[in-house]
């Protein structure tokens, strides 16, 4: 929808777009081998709250980072799992220094498919607060789809196209980031409460299986497409 807003400043009618929502591939399951090398690397600590993202100002990797050393005082377990490369480590890494969290980040690096499978796996949350930085924005958050299919709710901001990968109270929270202390209550509501973690988890599996799966968004992709050939042909032009 966010996408589709910019479109219309193009003074293209509205009834004439479509939102047809980024589907994911049917996602592997998690080697007992990776689960393994992850539980290692983890020290299997709990709960484990993961991100997977280019490492970047505009993931809000860094909010996250400045919510722990509040939860490590009701969780002095928890581990954060940052998984991705990019210019932006050396900046997180002495952030989580300075907070004295440094110990609880596990900073992965980029990760095959297996690693990012077996993180997703056994991560208890998936949260990214996104935020708009000059004009790079979040168009949707492809990642949030790929945790629900592993049954894990997400955490995400209201900003750009993430409140249609994360259906806020449904498959996840959906934050005001630039509301101080909103990320970290987010995330202390859904460790808190494992009912409706199990709840929204399940149902981020079942969008994620069915509605956000090519194998059964390929119909409503071929049904978008005979919309508009039917108005082209209607029109009788290109510019239809």
């Amino acid at each position: 929808r966010f996408t589709a807003h910019l479109v219309e400043k193009f003074n293209i009618e509205r009834s004439k777009i479509c939102v047809f929502l980024p589907p994911i591939e049917p996602q592997p399951d998690a080697s007992p081998e990776s689960l393994k090398k992850l539980d290692v690397r983890l020290g299997e600590r709990g709960p484990l709250l993961a991100t997977v993202a280019r490492l970047e100002p505009r993931k809000g990797i860094d909010d996250v980072i400045k919510a722990l050393p509040k939860l490590i005082g009701t969780y002095p377990d928890l581990v954060y799992a940052v998984a991705g490369g990019g210019d932006d480590l050396i900046r997180l890494e002495t952030l989580a220094k300075e907070l004295g969290v440094e110990g609880h980040i596990v900073f992965l690096g980029r990760v095959n498919e297996q690693e990012r499978a077996a993180l997703l796996a056994r991560a208890t949350l998936f949260v990214m607060p996104t935020r708009e930085v000059g004009r790079s924005v979040e168009g949707f958050g492809i990642s949030y789809i790929e945790a629900g299919w592993y049954g894990v709710p997400c955490i995400a901001s209201r900003v750009g196209g993430t409140v249609d990968a994360v259906v806020d109270g449904e498959t996840g929270l959906c934050i005001d980031g630039g509301k101080e202390g909103d990320l970290t209550r987010a995330i202390e509501r859904l460790l808190a409460d494992g009912t409706l973690r199990k709840k929204m988890g399940k149902a981020a599996t079942q969008r994620a299986h069915h509605e956000l799966c090519w194998d059964h968004a390929v119909d409503t992709f071929r049904g978008l497409i005979e919309v508009a050939r039917e108005r082209h042909r209607q029109s009788g032009g290109p510019r239809a």
